[in-house]
């Protein structure tokens, strides 16, 4: 099932464990932080990131086994504004 829900916010740490509670078992992002990463993966989700294409399609891809990790293109090294991006 592949459900779209508002972000809560940009509080560090307070998607993840919405997201277990809700028994999410992967992320598919654009570009994520490694700390996020690691928040993600430390409460048992998956990370998939450097996604493109529309929703369904990518979906599809997960679902077959067909949508691998791609090099995490973000990272937060240059100040929250000159690194920052989320896919």
């Amino acid at each position: 099932m592949v459900k779209r829900v508002p972000n809560p916010g940009h509080a560090p740490g307070t998607l993840p464990p919405m997201l277990k509670e809700w028994g999410v078992t992967h992320v598919v992002a654009g570009g994520m932080g490694n700390r996020a990463v690691a928040l993600f993966r430390s409460m048992g989700i998956e990370v998939v990131t450097g996604a493109q294409g529309r929703l369904e399609e990518v979906a599809r891809a997960l679902a077959s086994g067909n949508l691998v990790s791609q090099e995490n293109v973000c990272d937060h090294s240059g100040g929250h504004a000159g690194g920052h991006c989320h896919g």
